[in-house]
Protein backbone atom coordinates (compact mmCIF):
# COMPACT_ATOMS: atom_id res chain seq x y z
CA UNK A 1 0.00 0.00 0.00
CA UNK A 2 0.78 3.79 -0.67
CA UNK A 3 1.22 5.68 2.37
CA UNK A 4 1.35 9.48 3.01
CA UNK A 5 3.24 10.22 5.85
CA UNK A 6 2.29 13.83 7.41
CA UNK A 7 2.93 16.64 10.20
CA UNK A 8 0.16 16.18 12.85
CA UNK A 9 0.08 20.16 13.63
CA UNK A 10 0.31 21.33 9.62
CA UNK A 11 -0.84 18.72 7.69
CA UNK A 12 2.01 19.19 5.26
CA UNK A 13 3.23 15.85 3.59
CA UNK A 14 6.83 15.07 4.50
CA UNK A 15 7.10 12.34 2.32
CA UNK A 16 5.26 9.47 0.87
CA UNK A 17 5.86 5.10 1.28
CA UNK A 18 5.28 1.74 0.39
CA UNK A 19 5.05 -0.86 2.63
CA UNK A 20 2.74 -3.38 4.47
CA UNK A 21 -0.26 -2.30 6.63
CA UNK A 22 1.43 -3.96 9.61
CA UNK A 23 4.67 -1.20 9.30
CA UNK A 24 3.34 2.44 8.19
CA UNK A 25 3.12 2.69 12.55
CA UNK A 26 7.06 2.76 12.96
CA UNK A 27 7.44 4.32 10.07
CA UNK A 28 6.09 7.33 11.64
CA UNK A 29 7.88 10.15 13.73
CA UNK A 30 6.56 12.31 17.02
CA UNK A 31 3.79 14.90 15.65
CA UNK A 32 3.42 12.51 12.84
CA UNK A 33 0.34 10.83 11.17
CA UNK A 34 -0.52 8.73 8.00
CA UNK A 35 -3.19 8.21 5.21
CA UNK A 36 -3.38 6.14 2.49
CA UNK A 37 -2.83 7.47 -0.78
CA UNK A 38 -2.39 6.25 -3.85
CA UNK A 39 -1.48 9.44 -6.16
CA UNK A 40 0.11 11.62 -3.72
CA UNK A 41 2.40 14.24 -4.77
CA UNK A 42 4.08 15.42 -1.52
CA UNK A 43 5.40 19.03 -2.90
CA UNK A 44 1.48 19.73 -3.80
CA UNK A 45 -0.98 18.24 -1.43
CA UNK A 46 -1.85 17.98 2.54
CA UNK A 47 -3.76 17.04 4.61
CA UNK A 48 -6.94 18.42 6.14
CA UNK A 49 -9.34 16.85 8.40
CA UNK A 50 -8.47 13.58 7.33
CA UNK A 51 -8.26 14.05 3.62
CA UNK A 52 -6.03 14.57 1.10
CA UNK A 53 -6.41 17.68 -0.62
CA UNK A 54 -4.51 20.41 -3.17
CA UNK A 55 -2.01 22.29 -0.66
CA UNK A 56 -2.21 25.57 0.47
CA UNK A 57 0.85 27.82 0.20
CA UNK A 58 1.74 30.44 2.52
CA UNK A 59 2.77 33.81 0.90
CA UNK A 60 6.54 33.68 2.17
CA UNK A 61 6.41 29.90 0.50
CA UNK A 62 4.61 31.38 -2.95
CA UNK A 63 7.43 34.61 -2.90
CA UNK A 64 10.08 32.03 -2.13
CA UNK A 65 9.56 30.05 -5.27
CA UNK A 66 8.56 33.35 -7.13
CA UNK A 67 12.34 34.32 -5.95
CA UNK A 68 13.60 31.13 -6.96
CA UNK A 69 12.27 31.28 -9.94
CA UNK A 70 13.84 34.88 -10.57
CA UNK A 71 17.07 33.30 -9.71
CA UNK A 72 17.15 30.56 -11.88
CA UNK A 73 16.41 32.85 -15.05
CA UNK A 74 18.86 34.98 -13.94
CA UNK A 75 21.36 32.40 -13.97
CA UNK A 76 20.35 31.29 -17.40
CA UNK A 77 20.45 34.92 -19.01
CA UNK A 78 23.86 35.63 -17.04
CA UNK A 79 25.62 31.76 -18.20
CA UNK A 80 23.61 32.05 -21.60
CA UNK A 81 25.73 34.03 -24.15
CA UNK A 82 26.10 37.82 -24.96
CA UNK A 83 27.67 39.67 -28.14
CA UNK A 84 28.74 35.79 -29.24
CA UNK A 85 31.08 35.44 -26.29
CA UNK A 86 30.06 32.23 -23.79
CA UNK A 87 29.35 33.84 -20.37
CA UNK A 88 29.72 31.30 -17.46
CA UNK A 89 31.69 31.46 -14.98
CA UNK A 90 34.57 29.71 -16.89
CA UNK A 91 34.37 31.89 -19.84
CA UNK A 92 33.84 35.35 -17.87
CA UNK A 93 36.50 34.57 -15.71
CA UNK A 94 38.91 33.63 -18.68
CA UNK A 95 38.01 36.71 -20.28
CA UNK A 96 38.42 39.07 -16.85
CA UNK A 97 41.99 37.27 -17.00
CA UNK A 98 42.46 38.10 -20.54
CA UNK A 99 41.67 42.19 -19.89
CA UNK A 100 43.89 42.22 -17.27
CA UNK A 101 46.50 40.43 -19.84
CA UNK A 102 45.36 43.41 -22.24
CA UNK A 103 46.09 46.20 -19.46
CA UNK A 104 49.52 44.97 -19.30
CA UNK A 105 50.48 44.52 -22.45
CA UNK A 106 48.65 46.93 -24.96
CA UNK A 107 49.86 44.93 -28.43
CA UNK A 108 48.69 41.96 -27.20
CA UNK A 109 46.71 39.66 -29.50
CA UNK A 110 44.94 36.55 -29.07
CA UNK A 111 42.74 34.11 -30.23
CA UNK A 112 39.52 33.41 -28.56
CA UNK A 113 36.81 30.81 -28.87
CA UNK A 114 33.89 32.68 -30.01
CA UNK A 115 29.94 30.86 -28.28
CA UNK A 116 29.69 29.59 -31.76
CA UNK A 117 32.96 27.98 -32.06
CA UNK A 118 34.49 30.07 -34.38
CA UNK A 119 38.15 31.22 -33.10
CA UNK A 120 38.56 35.14 -33.86
CA UNK A 121 41.59 37.26 -33.18
CA UNK A 122 41.18 39.91 -30.44
CA UNK A 123 43.40 42.91 -29.66
CA UNK A 124 43.78 44.24 -26.59
CA UNK A 125 41.09 47.18 -26.42
CA UNK A 126 38.76 44.32 -28.82
CA UNK A 127 39.49 42.10 -24.98
CA UNK A 128 38.83 44.92 -22.37
CA UNK A 129 35.37 46.42 -24.81
CA UNK A 130 34.03 43.02 -24.71
CA UNK A 131 34.99 42.00 -21.07
CA UNK A 132 33.57 45.89 -19.79
CA UNK A 133 30.68 44.62 -21.94
CA UNK A 134 30.00 41.57 -20.52
CA UNK A 135 30.92 42.52 -16.95
CA UNK A 136 27.74 45.47 -17.87
CA UNK A 137 25.65 42.83 -19.22
CA UNK A 138 26.09 40.54 -15.87
CA UNK A 139 25.17 43.52 -13.66
CA UNK A 140 22.30 44.29 -15.12
CA UNK A 141 20.84 41.12 -15.05
CA UNK A 142 21.67 40.99 -11.31
CA UNK A 143 19.89 43.99 -10.79
CA UNK A 144 16.84 43.21 -12.71
CA UNK A 145 16.43 40.46 -10.57
CA UNK A 146 16.72 42.51 -7.72
CA UNK A 147 14.09 44.51 -8.68
CA UNK A 148 11.91 41.65 -9.51
CA UNK A 149 12.65 40.72 -5.89
CA UNK A 150 11.36 43.73 -4.71
CA UNK A 151 8.32 43.28 -6.11
CA UNK A 152 8.41 39.87 -5.18
CA UNK A 153 8.54 41.33 -1.27
CA UNK A 154 6.38 43.92 -1.50
CA UNK A 155 3.37 41.92 -2.93
CA UNK A 156 0.59 41.69 -0.42
CA UNK A 157 -1.35 38.63 -1.59
CA UNK A 158 -1.05 36.02 -4.59
CA UNK A 159 -2.95 38.02 -6.84
CA UNK A 160 0.11 40.66 -7.08
CA UNK A 161 2.42 38.07 -6.60
CA UNK A 162 0.98 36.68 -9.81
CA UNK A 163 0.72 39.75 -11.04
CA UNK A 164 4.50 39.82 -11.49
CA UNK A 165 6.03 38.76 -14.60
CA UNK A 166 9.58 37.76 -14.69
CA UNK A 167 10.04 36.70 -17.67
CA UNK A 168 9.63 40.17 -19.20
CA UNK A 169 12.71 42.76 -18.77
CA UNK A 170 15.97 41.02 -19.31
CA UNK A 171 19.12 42.81 -20.49
CA UNK A 172 19.55 41.92 -24.36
Amino acid sequence: MNYAIYNVDTGIINRTIRCGPQDIEIQCGDGEAWIEADQVDDSVHQVIDGQIVDRVFSMSELKAEKWAQVKALRDQRVDGGHMGFDTDLVSRTNLMGASLGAVLNPSITIPWKMADNSVVMLTAEEIKTAAEAILAFVTACHEHSQTLGAAIEAADDQAALDAITITDGWPA
